[in-house]
């Protein structure tokens, strides 16, 4: 397990079709080669079965390098 500093994590929120990942992924090599980058799409974060949150948790568990949580 490889955990990062939680600072080297900035978060992006953006419409869709504006090319927030290219400008993401260009961020984060910017600030480090190893900067992970992890994307999630809206429909996951926002679905009508439910408020999202177990999707945002993951994917910011993935960020820190944590995997496998329940």
């Amino acid at each position: 397990m490889r955990r990062y500093d939680s600072t080297c994590h900035p978060f992006c929120f953006c419409p869709p079709s504006t090319r927030n990942t290219a400008i993401a992924l260009g961020v984060a090599q910017t600030l480090s080669p190893d900067t992970p980058l992890t994307t999630i799409p809206a429909n996951e974060v926002f679905p009508p079965s439910n408020s999202g949150t177990e999707a945002l948790t993951q994917a910011f568990l993935r960020c820190i390098g944590i995997t496998g949580h329940p």
